[in-house]
């Protein structure tokens, strides 16, 4: 299935890829390439790689953790032709206020 990237995502991965740098560039590098590697991944099957759960639901947004990175989370939304993947954002932010409708 195809996908698009919201301008919002890439932003925040370039922020992480920031913080990440400051102590560690090739682990920075790492979570981009892991980050853009799970987009293909949730990209191929949509409905059974995400989770949708509580305030999740209301938004109709779906989420899974970037592999090696846990608490960095994917947000994503399913359409009938493509896949929206609209935030990555790590876990301990309050998440139902950046989904707010």
């Amino acid at each position: 299935m195809r996908y698009t990237v919201r301008p919002a995502a890439r932003a925040d991965l370039k922020r992480h890829w920031h913080v990440i740098a400051k102590d560690n560039l090739a682990a920075a590098d790492q979570f981009v390439a892991a980050a853009e590697a799970e987009f293909t991944k949730i990209a191929a099957h949509p409905l059974l790689l995400g989770h949708q759960i509580g305030w999740r639901k209301e938004a109709h947004v779906r989420s899974r953790s970037i592999p090696g990175f846990w608490r960095y989370l994917i947000f994503y939304r399913v359409h009938p032709r493509h896949v929206e993947f609209k935030r990555v954002l790590h876990g301990a932010r309050h998440l139902p206020r950046l989904f707010r409708r």
